[in-house]
């Protein structure tokens, strides 16, 4: 429902239908203060149209902004990723972290056998041992520390 300064102005443009512009007249005729109201709008609306003056816009600003109008549609519009696009990408990026995680996850299902290093005693007065042995190269390395070797012993 519009409001009375609603009513009053649509009354005063003529915008009402013929029912209404009717309800409204009499309203306004028997009430005075409806008729200072509606005078108020009548002035103000003929001041607005004194005062209002038309401020030209020259032909060069008229078409640069036409041109500023058209660059930001078309930089918004290059911008704007379909959805399908962005379906797409995002199905391509699971594909290859699948890809990725699926052969380390199989290597963790068989046996790895892992480089050990055990200290063993040689029998040698004053020399240590180590032997470390790599399963997965097929060697086997072993260390005697402070051992006085001669060529050919």
């Amino acid at each position: 429902m519009k409001s009375t300064e609603q009513m009053l102005s649509a009354w005063i443009d003529d915008e009402l239908t013929s029912e209404e512009m009717k309800a409204v007249s009499a309203a306004v005729q028997n009430d005075p203060v409806l008729q200072a109201r509606a005078e108020a709008l009548r002035s103000l609306g003929k001041f607005l149209r004194k005062e209002s003056v038309e401020i030209p816009v020259p032909a060069e600003r008229m078409a640069a902004d036409v041109r500023r109008a058209i660059r930001l549609q078309e930089s918004a519009r290059s911008l704007w990723i379909p959805l399908w696009a962005r379906v797409g990408l995002a199905s391509c990026a699971c594909v290859a972290l699948t890809a990725l995680l699926i052969p380390s996850m199989m290597n963790g299902n068989k046996p790895v056998q892992q480089t050990q290093i055990e200290s063993v005693n040689s029998g040698l007065s004053g020399v240590s041992t180590m032997v470390y042995t790599d399963y997965d190269a097929g060697w086997t390395v072993v260390w005697l520390e402070g051992a006085k070797l001669e060529p050919g012993s």
